[in-house]
């Protein structure tokens, strides 16, 4: 059986799909995550590509793509029982700032993700690791949403 990990918080998002914990295929969405999410994974069902464990980056970043990803995730979990594990973005950025708004961005210091000021533009990269370390992920699926309600 197959896993995957979902970054959609990269620009654009990243999918891989994990086979004894090895990355067997990369996957770049090239629309916006809204319009190819289902698309993939029934992509994925055509193919028999079986998997029972999503691992997904639940923030910090877009407020659209955290939910989106969220409902999506416990759709899965619901209708299929696939195991669900979320962490945050960081560990899949080498640890960079990742954009919030204006000239603020998300800083991960101290085990705690904070929000940042700069006047460098900080271009965040994001990677799948060659191996899925299960051990970075949690049981606190929610969407990390760090900033305050406008």
């Amino acid at each position: 059986m197959h896993k995957i990990l979902l970054i959609p918080t990269s620009v654009p998002p990243l999918i891989g799909i994990y086979k004894d914990n090895k990355l067997i295929s990369s996957h770049v969405l090239e629309s916006k995550l809204s319009d190819s999410l289902v698309s993939f994974f029934c992509d994925l069902k055509k193919k028999r590509i079986a998997f029972d464990e999503l691992f997904y980056v639940n923030g910090p970043g877009s407020y659209m793509a955290l939910k989106l990803t969220y409902i999506f995730a416990q759709t899965l979990h619901i209708s299929n029982n696939v195991k669900l594990h979320a962490t945050n973005g960081f560990y899949f950025n080498n640890n960079t700032p990742i954009k919030a708004y204006g000239d603020c961005y998300f800083a991960y210091e101290n085990g705690q993700i904070k929000l940042i000021k700069s006047n460098e533009n900080i271009c965040s990269n994001y990677a799948l690791p060659s191996v899925l370390d299960e051990s970075i992920f949690g049981g606190d699926l929610e969407p990390l949403y760090i900033l305050p309600a406008v």
